[in-house]
Formats: C-alpha cells, sequence, structure tokens
C-alpha cells in the first residue's frame, strides 16, 4: 500500500503546481467592453485555492516518510482531502460566461457549457448574493456573483440592451448591514479553516491514541473555535475604519446615514452616485458623501495580481488621510472624487 501511496502523494502535490502554471495563461485582463467580455472568478482567488490545495498532500508526505504504514487511514484521509480542494479550484477554473453580442455562453462549475440568444431571457433577478438568469421557458440559465470579474461589465450590458434587472433586495443599506457585509468574507475563510482544523485533529487520533476520541473532538471544536474568533478579531479594524469614517461625516453634515440610504432607496452595497458613494470589497468599507472630499493628492495603481491600492485624499478641513481598498474600488473613487 506504500508503494501506491508515495507516488500518489507525489502526483497530487505536483498537480496544483501544472493548474497553477495554466492558471497563469489563461486570460485574466480587465476589459471595458460591453459588449464582448468574460464574466468568471477571479484569478486571485482560483490562485489561493490552487496555492492551498498540496498543502494536505504535503503534509501526508512527511507522515509517510516518519511514521510509515502505522498511519495509513491518515494519508489516505489526506489524499482525499488534497483531491477534494484541487477540484474545488478546478470548478472555480471552468467557471465562466462568455458574452458576445447579443449571444451568452455559459460554462457551469462542472464544465456543462449552453448557449442562450438575449432574445430568449425571460428575466434577471437580483438578490444580495448576485444575478440569477432565467430562460423563457422558466429554467435557470446562469448565476454570476457580485465577486466575479466583469460582473459590473454585465450590469452596463444589460441596461444597454434593454435587459430589465428585477431588484429582490428587501431592505435598505445600514451601517451594520454594511459592516455584516464586510466581515461575512472573513467569517466563511474563518469557517473553512476551523473545518480543516477539525478533520486535522480528528485524524490525529488515529496516529495518537493517548487521549479520547471525545477529548480529540473537543480540542478540535475549541481549536476552530478560537482561530475564527482571533481571525475575525485581528480583521475587526479593516471594516471599522470605513464606519469611523462615516460617523464622521454624519458629525460634519449633520445627518444620518441610515436615513439617507432610505431616503435614496439605496440597496445595494456597491452604490455610487452624484451624492454617495458606497464600496463594500476585500472587508473594507470606503463610504463618502459628496463635499466631504475635496481633492486626490495621489494614488498607486496596481498591476494585475496586486490585492490592494491606495489613494490619499484631501478633506474639506484640510486633514489628509490615506484610503487603502480593492483596485477597482479606488479607481472609482477617484474618478468620483474628479468628476
Amino acid at each position: 500500500m506504500e508503494r501506491l501511496l508515495l507516488p500518489l502523494i507525489i502526483i497530487l502535490i505536483v498537480l496544483p503546481v501544472i493548474f497553477l502554471l495554466m492558471l497563469n495563461n489563461l486570460n485574466y485582463n480587465t476589459t471595458k467592453s460591453i459588449n464582448r467580455f468574460t464574466v468568471k472568478i477571479k484569478h486571485i482567488l482560483v490562485k489561493i485555492v490552487l496555492f492551498i490545495s498540496p498543502i494536505p498532500a504535503v503534509l501526508a508526505l512527511i507522515l509517510l516518510l516518519i511514521f510509515s504504514s502505522a498511519i495509513i487511514d491518515v494519508l489516505i484521509f489526506l489524499c482525499v482531502m488534497t483531491t477534494a480542494i484541487l477540484l474545488f479550484g478546478i470548478m472555480l477554473m471552468l467557471y465562466k460566461l462568455e458574452v458576445d453580442s447579443d449571444t451568452l455562453r455559459f460554462r457551469s462549475f462542472f464544465g456543462m457549457t449552453k448557449c442562450l440568444n438575449t432574445a430568449d431571457i425571460d428575466k434577471i433577478v437580483e438578490t444580495e448574493h448576485g444575478l440569477t438568469i432565467f430562460k423563457n421557458s422558466g429554467s435557470k440559465f446562469a448565476t454570476l456573483s457580485p465577486s466575479c470579474l466583469h460582473y459590473d461589465n454585465f450590469i452596463k450590458y444589460c441596461h444597454k440592451n434593454g435587459l430589465i434587472i428585477k431588484s429582490k433586495i428587501k431592505h435598505q443599506i445600514t451601517k451594520f448591514s454594511l459592516f455584516l457585509n464586510a466581515m461575512r468574507v472573513i467569517f466563511k475563510i474563518g469557517i473553512f479553516v476551523g473545518v480543516f482544523i477539525i478533520i486535522l485533529t480528528i485524524s490525529l487520533y488515529f496516529v495518537n491514541k493517548s487521549l479520547s476520541f471525545t477529548e480529540h473532538l473537543l480540542i478540535a471544536v475549541g481549536g476552530s473555535v478560537f482561530f475564527t474568533l482571533l481571525l475575525l478579531l485581528a480583521s475587526l479594524p479593516l471594516p471599522l475604519k470605513g464606519i469611523r469614517y462615516i460617523t464622521k461625516q454624519e458629525k460634519y453634515f449633520g445627518i444620518s446615514f441610515n436615513e439617507e440610504m432610505q431616503k435614496h432607496n439605496v440597496r445595494e452595497i456597491n452604490y455610487v452616485s452624484y451624492e454617495w458613494f458606497v464600496s463594500v470589497r476585500m472587508s473594507r468599507i470606503i463610504v463618502f458623501r459628496r463635499g466631504y472630499l475635496s481633492a486626490v493628492l495621489s494614488s498607486k495603481q496596481s498591476g494585475r495580481n496586486i490585492v490592494t491600492s491606495e489613494i490619499n485624499v484631501l478633506v474639506n478641513d484640510g486633514k489628509k488621510i490615506k484610503l487603502v481598498g480593492h483596485p477597482k474600488t479606488i479607481e472609482e473613487l477617484r474618478e468620483w472624487i474628479t468628476s
């Protein structure tokens, strides 16, 4: 069995590297075109999943070299875990919606492809989680997440081609809802890593049975909860900085942010109008009202693989502040200030 496991583990370590090289050759360049573009999972997210995938296999290789066949069940489990994460990364690579004039071509997470003409679209429904496209037959054609590359291009494409987007977002946004949306990604990461800790700790029960299964389970759950809480606490400064700037503007203008959002019927966490700029990306909240920022002092543009950009702006009271956020958010904010 060991002879079979060793080459299998090596293959599972090498495969993610191959897919990472393939990923770098795929076209992830952004475009402003609203006639021809591709909506797909962002490059950085796929890359993170592929980077994580070989970790259980590497751990299995280390355990195999140290403990040999005494922990065969754990080795198999770790190989299965690497396979599952790798398959998830491949599914993310497959998922895309190609838009070419009047033709939509959608490829699902499982590689199944289907085409649709805009004339055959029955409706497009928007929820807090994204857009769902329905065919005239009533069946679902595709679902798009707001975190996808070129998601905004598709929104503009719909407006240009007279495709009405029906909103099912029920409530206007508030400071609290912005905070929850900002922390959602961090919470999901914490849950994902927490589950990994639980599985790994329980697996170690088969290696060292000096503790009972119940004790291993308690340690695993306690460790995962502790890590998730620690991650959430460490990430709190990211959204709280944005909430602090909202509070300052409320005092500056003598307004209530929640009432303003209700008055303008704002239901999207990424909303831009002449009066308001609202954006929640990468757990950062960037919200400003027209008249609070007076000028852009400098901005640092990002390349393709840079996660964040920054901009230095001047507030009306003469203070200079530096904002860090998603490259797209920073670029939109710069254009909004100077418009």
